[in-house]
Order: structure tokens, then C-alpha cells, then sequence
């Protein structure tokens, strides 16, 4: 089983957005940064968060072939400042659709993990204080946190992930907030993307490229056969 890290690049990206209602229906409206380098109209354009993707309508019919985790849908307004001698001379419009993964509903990602044999450990101040055993653990040291000063607090890394056989692989994509910055998508995802063209995206295919370029923010995935 294969899953590649997914990232969005940031030639076309979101500097700001709010929701608002346009005869009866929200969409969010969002400007985007007004810089020759991040000002592009990609199929998907970088967001502000890291939970939700801004498709154009030839990502989200893409998007609709696949199996995704919870989800919610809202159609969205992009504006993008146009420059002419870096001077601004107008502004174009687009619509495109946002898909944003809904957390809270997709809680069911943590009972895959088998934190016995993850890598995730927990710091008291710089040092190694115990390996994590349990989400649910996570949040009684965040807890304890309140009473501990700063030196003294505890933190998390997380080293390696290994899912257990309760991970759902009909998934498409996929994310471990807590543990990982990563969104993980199937092959199927990648060959979809990259055969219809979609514009500035890349997939991380080697633990190398993820450990070397990305640590300790992507950790090692590892899948029980």
C-alpha cells in the first residue's frame, strides 16, 4: 500500500477570505496575494489553512471521482489583482469550490494508529520524558501544561506512524492533524491529477524526500500488512 504526501504549491495562493451571503447562499471570498510569484490562477491554489483544498471546476470534478474522508463543500469567489509596470489596473474573478475535511468528524483517523509501535514521543522541557500510548493520553499532558512553566512543558514529536489494520484503504486522502502536517493521498489520486494536468502540484514518492526535506513535520508511515 502506497500513499504520497500531497503539497500544494504556493504560485497560487490565498492571502485572506470570509464568508458572506449573496442572495440567500454563503460563499467565501478570498483575495489573493498580490505578487507575481503567488498570484497565479492554478486548479488549486494554496490555502491559508492546511485543512481545506480551493478547486477550480476542472479540480473538483476530479475531486467528486474520489473517495474522501467527511467533508463539506462551499462555493467560493476568488479575486486576483491584475498589475501592468507592477502599477494595479483592474481585478479578475473566479469561481471556484472549497472543500474543507471537517475534524471532528473524521476522529475515527486515530483509532488506526497503533501507538505501541509509533514513534511518538513525549518531551518534558528538551528531554525525552515516555513514548505516547494513547490519543487520548496527548491531551491529559496538554492538560497538565496549565501548571508547568515554560522550560518545563511538555511537547510532542513525532518520529514514525504505523497504522494498524483498521486503517480504511478505500481512502483517497487522508490526515493525522495531531501527528503529521502531511495530507496523504492514494495512487490513484496522483495518477488522476497528474494525467489530467493539474497545474503546480507535487507528490512526495520516497520516506528520503519526506525525512530530508520535511522532518520532523512528516514523519515515517508505516502500514500493517
Amino acid at each position: 500500500m502506497v500513499y504520497y504526501i500531497f503539497v500544494v504549491d504556493d504560485s497560487g495562493a490565498i492571502e485572506n477570505s470570509k464568508n458572506i451571503i449573496i442572495k440567500n447562499k454563503e460563499y467565501l471570498v478570498c483575495d489573493m496575494y498580490n505578487h507575481k510569484d503567488f498570484n497565479s490562477a492554478n486548479d488549486i491554489l494554496h490555502t491559508i489553512d492546511n485543512n481545506g483544498f480551493m478547486l477550480n471546476s476542472k479540480a473538483f470534478k476530479l475531486f467528486e471521482k474520489l473517495h474522501l474522508p467527511y467533508h463539506t463543500i462551499k462555493p467560493a469567489i476568488v479575486k486576483r489583482k491584475i498589475n501592468f509596470l507592477k502599477l494595479p489596473i483592474g481585478k479578475m474573478q473566479y469561481n471556484y469550490n472549497y472543500i474543507e475535511l471537517v475534524e471532528d468528524r473524521n476522529l475515527l483517523a486515530y483509532n488506526w494508529i497503533d501507538f505501541v509501535k509509533s514513534e511518538i514521543v513525549i518531551l518534558k522541557g528538551k528531554k525525552e520524558y515516555q513514548k505516547l500510548t494513547s490519543h487520548q493520553e496527548r491531551f491529559e499532558f496538554i492538560e497538565k501544561n496549565n501548571n508547568l512553566r515554560y522550560n518545563e512543558s511538555f511537547s510532542f514529536v513525532t518520529k514514525k506512524i504505523v497504522f494498524n489494520k483498521n486503517f480504511d484503504n478505500t481512502l483517497d486522502l487522508f490526515r493525522i492533524p495531531y501527528y503529521s502536517s502531511g495530507t496523504y493521498v492514494s495512487e490513484k489520486f496522483k495518477a488522476l491529477l497528474l494525467e489530467h494536468e493539474i497545474t503546480d502540484i507535487k507528490f512526495a514518492e520516497s520516506e528520503k524526500e519526506i525525512r530530508n526535506l520535511w522532518k520532523p513535520y512528516y514523519p515515517q508511515i508505516i502500514f500493517e500488512k
